[in-house]
């Protein structure tokens, strides 16, 4: 089971006790932009494999079939949250940053969506001697949307751990959150938990898990709805693997092996 990383809390404690921290060596240099493995939860190795079968059906009795399909549905609510923020995060790195008027780092650069464009201005601030806040600002023409802020959030420890939040391109009076990210990468470590705070993809409540501890990842999905929980583990290597799902082998941990046979569980 993946512990839920307690950022926040981490967070508001450095704000409290950091208050006296001197920023001016912030405008020495630019901070280094946050990692997109912050908001990459990639199962490919998955749901991708040169050695998956070619017909995914419904046939519970296929422990890896039976994965493959679960995994596709939580592709979906992945990309309804965090391909956004990637793609806008991806295009910073090619950017290079200028110290604007409020003595804050800013990137500024256009993406573009298929025939869409995107101006984007990344705002970093320094709020203790650890953290930095980062503010992705848009205007798109198309979208009524001028300086809307689609995403932001906080990093610390030189950008190891951090937490997003997602408001989306949707322009709102109240700034509606529609999801939250929390991260911490150590070494060949990455957690994330997106937790959903809208009805966007999924029920209001739900959250995901992504683990990925050397070769193995661990997908964890509960669906507030169904108030119903999903684990999925695979060795990226092997692609060996197990599910744990509420109707696959009446709940117990089902396992397959490197090609994708059903197979008893070790453990």
């Amino acid at each position: 089971m993946i512990k839920r990383l307690l950022l926040l809390s981490t967070i508001s404690c450095l704000l409290l006790i950091s208050c006296s921290d001197d920023p001016s060596s912030f405008t020495d240099e630019p901070p280094e932009l946050p990692p997109a493995a912050s908001i990459d939860i990639d199962m490919s190795t998955l749901t991708e494999s040169p050695q998956s079968k070619s017909s995914i059906t419904t046939d519970d009795t296929d422990y890896f079939v039976q994965a493959v399909f679960r995994a596709g549905f939580m592709k979906k609510i992945i990309e309804a949250h965090l391909l956004i923020p990637k793609n806008l995060l991806e295009a910073a790195e090619d950017t290079v940053a200028q110290l604007n008027e409020e003595q804050q780092w800013e990137w500024s650069y256009q993406y573009s969506s298929n025939t869409n464009g995107f101006d984007v201005r990344l705002i970093a601030e320094r709020i203790s001697s650890s953290a930095v806040n980062w503010s992705f600002l848009v205007t798109a023409d198309h979208l009524n949307l001028e300086e809307h802020l689609v995403f932001g959030g906080t990093t610390q420890n030189m950008g190891a751990q951090g937490v997003w939040t997602y408001y989306g391109l949707k322009d709102s009076e109240d700034d509606q959150k529609l999801s939250e990210i929390d991260w911490d990468i150590q070494g060949d470590s990455t957690q994330i938990r997106l937790e959903v705070l809208s009805d966007l993809s999924v029920a209001s409540g739900s959250y995901i898990d992504y683990d990925f501890d050397g070769v193995f990842k661990t997908i964890e999905f509960y669906n507030a709805e169904a108030d119903e929980t999903t684990i999925i583990q695979w060795n990226v290597d092997t692609k060996a693997g197990y599910i744990i799902a509420p109707d696959v082998n009446n709940g117990e941990k089902a396992c397959w092996d490197e090609d994708q046979e059903n197979v008893p569980c070790s453990e």
